[in-house]
Parts: C-alpha cells; sequence; structure tokens
C-alpha cells in the first residue's frame, strides 16, 4: 500500500484501523448465509486466479 507523503505513519495507522471497524461492522450485520456465500465466492475467485 502506497502512503501518501502528506500522512503520517499513525495517521495512516489510524485510518487502517477504522477500515478495519467498519469492515467487521458490515460483516456483523450479514446473515450467516450472507458470510458463507461471500466467503465461497471468495474461495472461487482465489481458485480461478491460482488455475
Amino acid at each position: 500500500m502506497i502512503i501518501p507523503p502528506n500522512i503520517t505513519p499513525e495517521e495512516n495507522e489510524r485510518r487502517w484501523i477504522e477500515c478495519q471497524r467498519v469492515a467487521w461492522r458490515i460483516w456483523d450485520s450479514l446473515t450467516i448465509e450472507e458470510q458463507v456465500a461471500f466467503n465461497e465466492r471468495q474461495r472461487l475467485k482465489k481458485q480461478k486466479k491460482i488455475g
């Protein structure tokens, strides 16, 4: 990941942590079925890249 020169490492880390919090909030709002479907799509994408 490229950090713009005007962003300090501390600010970059703070932004990254906030991004992770939002991602987990979204993930937690999904149903189990939606989480399973998402994981399956990710697995298939990965498989396609490798194969």
